[in-house]
């Protein structure tokens, strides 16, 4: 090879990486904009909704649910409900030290216990808490309102009607190692440590 053939040959390289140094420069300035815009972003939420505790002397909870606006935890000392601006109000002075999980819906908490029951209680704190269904749920890993029934994680999904405490089996597989589920509209999110 020529000594001239080596340097176009060496020209063509360098002009191949000068524009793939153009290029990735291009795309850094492009990703640091779009990075820019979500750290704008995040600053903004942040600064409106920033970790703040509402309230303290809850180290006992059980567990808790919400209706949208306000907290309901479940402690051994009664049910709770906690409001937005931290201020709380007690709704019913039943021991719920064994609930394993809890659900909203339409005005009542449902909660899975220890002893297998499942329970529903008015939010307006007028009665105490009506048994359901005194099946065994030990299992209960989660629970969550959706459409007027309850899903219920227990080993498998069971969905149950709110009213007569009838269940069928909701979802095909096993669900056992569920750790929490939340509906967001028409979806329901499960956290489980394996599914089967």
């Amino acid at each position: 090879m020529e000594p001239s053939d080596h340097l176009k040959h060496a020209k063509v390289h360098a002009d191949n990486l000068y524009n793939l140094v153009i290029e990735l420069d291009k795309q850094l300035r492009e990703a640091q904009a779009e990075a820019s815009k979500y750290r704008s972003l995040y600053e903004s939420l942040v600064g409106k909704h920033a970790p703040k505790t509402m309230s303290s002397g809850w180290s006992d909870t059980k567990t808790m649910t919400t209706d949208g606006t306000n907290l309901y935890l479940f402690l051994g000392s009664g049910l709770w409900k906690l409001f937005p601006d931290g201020s709380s109000k007690k709704i019913n002075s039943e021991n719920w030290e064994n609930t394993l999980c809890a659900a909203y819906g339409d005005g009542y908490l449902y909660t899975a216990h220890s002893s297998g029951r499942i329970y529903k209680t008015s939010c307006a704190g007028d009665s105490s808490a009506q048994l359901l269904n005194a099946d065994d749920w030990k299992a209960s890993g989660a629970i969550v309102y959706y459409q007027g029934a309850l899903i219920i994680f227990a080993g498998y999904c069971w969905q149950m009607n709110c009213h007569t405490g009838e269940y069928t089996k909701f979802l095909d597989g096993e669900w056992k190692g569920t750790k929490s589920a939340v509906v967001i509209g028409s979806f329901a999110f499960v956290a489980v440590t394996k599914l089967w």
